[in-house]
């Protein structure tokens, strides 16, 4: 585990968390919780992540919530937590409670249009095998395959879809290990600006993420919490501390539900 800012002790934070009365871990899936594989619906937790989460959701007074690009009816049942916890799907769009409550932002008629373009325009590329439909966008995934496809992939989607998506609201993003085309001005900032807003000042929060679609989240905490990057090799980030899993993020959920009883 390494500090990249001087500003920031751990002990304290741990300290902070200890004495909190509702402190808040939020923590996204893909490449954080779980390692990233070929087979998407097979994307479990690390050995050890499922049952520390259960502890911390069961045993402390902790305020969990996944904030994932994935949609949440994917992500329930790799999570496996009973009762879920607050999830935060397809980078904020969605947004189901622990009591099950579901909330989504509704889409403008011309980001449903784009979308439906943008489903057709697969069809008709063939492209079904590397797509994954989304309520706000398609995300297309190269992990696996040759540099030939993955460039292909991503050539295909710049050239058709950066040209459309100012007319449709739509935006291009690029992550590791693939390209999506999806809703524009949403991003993990918003649940994360939402959570804080809700937070007590004087509660603990960190922020787990990987990819550059947590970077937003990561900004939006700023100095009111740490955020935390959990990859195996080292990019340039805003968050806080950088972290290698998966014995890293077991000691880090540890120590957390240690302090959070």
């Amino acid at each position: 585990m390494k500090i990249l800012h001087d500003t920031v002790n751990l002990d304290q934070f741990f300290n902070t968390v200890a004495n909190s009365q509702n402190p808040v871990l939020l923590l996204d899936y893909d490449g954080t919780l779980a390692p990233f594989t070929t087979e998407r619906d097979k994307a479990f937790p690390y050995p050890g992540v499922t049952d520390l989460l259960k502890s911390i959701q069961s045993d402390t007074k902790t305020r969990l919530v996944i904030i994932s690009g994935r949609a949440i009816e994917g992500l329930l049942p790799l999570l496996n937590l009973t009762p879920a916890p607050e999830i935060w799907g397809s980078h904020g769009l969605e947004r189901r409670l622990p009591d099950g409550t579901f909330q989504s932002t509704p889409l403008q008629k011309k980001q449903k249009e784009g979308i439906q373009a943008l489903k057709d325009w697969i069809t008709k590329q063939n492209l079904q095998k590397y797509s994954e439909s989304k309520p706000g966008g398609v995300a297309f995934h190269w992990r696996g395959t040759d540099k030939g496809t993955s460039g292909m992939i991503k050539a295909l989607v710049h050239n058709t879809w950066d040209n459309n998506i100012d007319r449709y609201g739509l935006a291009v993003n690029e992550f590791d290990g693939g390209i999506e085309v999806r809703l524009a001005g949403i991003s993990k900032a918003d649940a994360v600006n939402d959570i804080v807003a809700h937070t007590q000042t004087d509660d603990a929060i960190a922020f787990l993420g990987d990819d550059m679609t947590d970077e937003d989240g990561f900004q939006a905490l700023k100095s009111r919490g740490v955020s935390v990057l959990v990859r195996p090799e080292f990019r340039n980030t805003h968050a806080d501390i950088w972290l290698i899993p998966p014995a890293e993020l077991l000691d880090f959920l540890m120590r957390w539900r240690d302090n959070s009883l």
